[in-house]
């Protein structure tokens, strides 16, 4: 990134810009064009429009103009929800998420209990800003804060005040769903999180490639080895409009063009205001009761995770991997449990900010769907039937 004002919209006042917005539908999922008012521009300000039906945009004190998506679940983190390429660009992502074709290429995430996930919007596009971790048949990638800087180079200190990626960001599979096509039913349960992160080392690294990022991730070839076949190259063609990945024949075409900052004079479209009530105290009833109705909803989804966990944990102490004791056994398990609590308590934060903002709140389910048994309950499948 060129430099931290590359990554921000000015958060100067400004008229706001009335829009509407046409349709185009993409592998099933509605995509809302950008109004004939934002479209042809070649700044950060192309998002302001064509994000606002899929989340809010408000002003952050330390980034300025950010922008967080509504219809997310409990267990989401960017990356989940999509599918990973291998192009001439390097790892690729290609989101399932109608609005993925710019949060996962410009910008950076952070997480704030006070909204949840956050987009930085930035000027820069790459095939994913990601770090990776994997050893052995585990792999690992989670977004790069907003301290992760571009200027021909990534320059990222994840000891850094701010740049440390928490364990809750982390996405892991193993190398045989590497390439599935809806990786979030493949991904193991955000608690197993605690002890993924510390088998593998952080790992982030990026080139320069036609004058564009290139993520080197993890080794096509010995990935090809492992998987008995060659990690094909995926040609990547440039898309002419925003919008969701499309394929011709084996070409992916992607938006990508660098970007300028956004002119100081132009902001998001305003969120649509609520309806006003007849009678403040029906509202604050109402309020209430759906405060009380969407706790409940998350209590159940947290206990049905315990459930799940504490039975692929009882399964994991009958049959111990190899050269693993039971008392260290025992201490992971702990950790992770650990980290199913403070992810339960991280969420009900979340929820009461949110619903207090005006927020919708995160739906069950970790991402677009539940998960195949053997992956909700925190196994893996083998030859015997069994989890891992």
């Amino acid at each position: 990134m060129r430099s931290r004002s590359s990554l921000l919209a000015a958060t100067a006042l400004a008229a706001l810009l009335v829009f509407s917005s046409g349709c185009a539908v993409t592998g099933g999922v509605a995509y809302q064009a950008p109004s004939p008012a934002w479209a042809g521009r070649t700044d950060v300000s192309l998002f302001y429009s064509a994000l606002a039906p899929y989340g809010r945009w408000f002003a952050y004190p330390q980034y300025g103009w950010v922008w967080t998506p509504y219809d997310v679940g409990y267990e989401w983190r960017p990356y989940l929800d999509g599918r990973w390429d291998y192009s001439d660009a390097g790892w690729t992502w290609v989101a399932d998420e109608p609005w993925g074709w710019g949060p996962f290429h410009y910008g950076r995430w952070f997480f704030d209990e006070s909204y949840g996930w956050i987009w930085v919007p930035g000027t820069v596009w790459s095939p994913a800003w990601v770090a990776w971790r994997y050893d052995g048949d585990d792999v690992g990638w989670a977004p790069l804060p907003p301290q992760a800087a571009w200027n021909d180079g990534l320059s990222y200190d994840p000891q850094a005040p701010g740049g440390e990626i928490p364990s809750y960001a982390w996405c892991f599979t193993t190398r045989s769903h590497l390439f599935d096509s809806h990786l979030n039913d493949a991904v193991f349960p955000i608690a197993r999180n605690a002890t993924l992160t510390s088998r593998a080392p952080l790992r982030f690294d990026y080139e320069v490639r036609d004058r564009r990022p290139f993520d080197r991730g993890p080794d096509p070839i010995a990935l090809g080895r492992f998987l008995h076949h060659p990690v094909p190259q995926v040609p990547i063609a440039d898309a002419g409009a925003p919008g969701p990945a499309t394929r011709s024949g084996r070409t992916l075409r992607l938006f990508r063009p660098a970007l300028a900052p956004a002119p100081p004079d132009l902001v998001p479209p305003a969120p649509p205001a609520s309806k006003p009530t007849a009678s403040p105290v029906a509202a604050d009833a109402r309020g209430a009761a759906r405060r009380a109705a969407e706790q409940q909803r998350l209590d159940r989804f947290f206990a049905q995770r315990r459930r799940q966990l504490l039975a692929a944990q009882h399964r994991e102490e009958r049959h111990p991997p190899a050269g693993t004791t039971l008392d260290a056994l025992r201490q992971r398990h702990q950790a992770e449990r650990a980290a199913l609590e403070r992810q339960h308590q991280r969420q009900t934060r979340v929820l009461a900010s949110r619903l207090e903002k005006g927020l919708p709140p995160a739906r069950s389910g970790g991402g677009r769907g539940e998960k195949p048994a053997h992956v909700a309950s925190g196994g893996r499948r083998t030859a015997h039937g069994r989890g891992r």
